[in-house]
Parts: structure tokens; C-alpha cells; sequence
């Protein structure tokens, strides 16, 4: 695919969104839902924190004429069941391979997505073709130092037990974490709006300790 023909995809992906089926795939104590459209070589999309599948609507557009494209709700975000474990998702990601017959596939990450296609190509490496970690910042691999502790002002889960996921929201649509493009706030105003609507905060909610069903990669 030429730069050209991506630009001019993104251009219209909005307008233009291509439809897909979703699906869930058991992986034994959640349930995973994904999408899978296009055909040619399989490229993986994989959401950041307290996000889901919808926020590669514009990649779908862009890629699926060409590829293979698979997204999908990390477990316990979006419409997938369970609770959320870093530790399990490259698991996760394997047995959904596995159910598509997908033997490897290129695997784009995101955020707190690129640290699980990162536990995935270093668990798996066979499996994937291509590795792309976006907005990576090196937590959960063995070795780095740990990144500091959030101000209390700023620590998510606090908030969310004591004072409501309304006052999470209000704090995060004011961070850093919600930057908007110049000249776009109304657009993304919306998008912010429907990006939040599909997160329950069950990560901060109801916290689980992680399984340890993937050990994390060593730097």
C-alpha cells in the first residue's frame, strides 16, 4: 500500500467505517471479543488502558483493503469479560491467533497495549512477524527501573473507590492524558465522550493481583 492510498483511507475512514462482525473467543476464565476483517497477511491492533477495539476504526479503514486486520478488548475492558491481567493478556492474544488459524502476524500496540504485544513477541516470538509499540514507556519489564508512583492527586484508583468514576473522569479529560489536537476540540470532544462511556473502571474497581500466566520479558 502507497503512503498515498493510506492517507487517502484515513481521510475517509471516518465517513466510510468498515463493518465487521464481532465475535468472542474463550480463553478459559474470560471471554474475548474481537474483530477480524480483510484478507493477506494478519496484522494485530492492541488497545491501551481503559480504552477498546473502536479506537482503530480509522486504522481498520486504512488497512483492511490490504490486510488482514484483527482487533480486540483486552480482558476486562470494552465488552470482554474477566478482570484485567497483564500477565495473562499475551495468552489471551495467543489463543485468539490460534481460534483465527493465524500462525503470525504483525502486532501493533498501544499505551498499556504495547506492553502486552511486547509480553507477547518476547513469549512467543514464532508468532509474530512485525512489532510495533506506540506510547510504550517500559513498565512491567524486569530489569528497568520502576517508574515513579503517581502524585496522589493523580493515582486513578484512589479516586475512582473514593470519590467516583464522574470525578475520574473530570480528572482525566483535564490530563495530560487527553491531549486534543489544535483547532479539533469539538471532534474530539466527542470521541473523549464515547472513549469513556465504554470503560467501567473495573481495573481500578475491583484490583486483582496478576496471575503470573505470562512471565514478563527481562530488559
Amino acid at each position: 500500500m502507497t503512503l498515498e492510498r493510506i492517507a487517502l483511507l484515513l481521510g475517509t475512514a471516518v465517513a466510510m467505517p468498515l463493518a465487521a462482525q464481532p465475535r468472542t473467543v474463550s480463553v478459559g476464565d474470560a471471554e474475548i471479543r474481537y474483530e477480524s476483517i480483510g484478507g493477506g497477511e494478519a496484522l494485530v491492533f492492541i488497545h491501551g488502558w481503559a480504552q477498546d477495539l473502536g479506537i482503530w476504526d480509522a486504522e481498520v479503514a486504512a488497512f483492511a483493503p490490504d490486510w488482514r486486520v484483527v482487533r480486540y478488548d483486552r480482558r476486562g475492558f470494552g465488552h470482554s469479560t474477566g478482570h484485567a491481567d497483564p500477565t495473562a493478556d499475551p495468552a489471551d492474544l495467543l489463543a485468539l491467533l490460534d481460534s483465527l488459524g493465524i500462525a503470525s502476524a504483525t502486532v501493533v500496540g498501544l499505551s498499556a497495549g504495547a506492553g502486552s504485544a511486547l509480553r507477547f513477541a518476547a513469549a512467543f516470538p514464532e508468532r509474530v512477524d512485525r512489532l510495533v509499540l506506540y506510547g510504550y514507556v517500559g513498565a512491567g519489564l524486569q530489569g528497568l527501573p520502576a517508574l515513579p508512583e503517581p502524585p496522589p492527586n493523580l493515582n486513578f484508583g484512589r479516586i475512582a473507590r473514593e470519590f467516583g468514576m464522574d470525578s475520574l473522569k473530570q480528572v482525566i479529560i483535564n490530563s495530560p492524558l487527553a491531549w486534543t489536537p489544535p483547532g479539533q476540540e469539538k471532534a474530539w470532544s466527542a470521541r473523549l465522550e464515547a472513549w469513556w462511556q465504554s470503560y467501567d473502571g473495573r481495573d481500578l474497581l475491583d484490583p486483582r493481583p496478576p496471575s503470573g500466566r505470562v512471565p514478563p520479558p527481562s530488559w
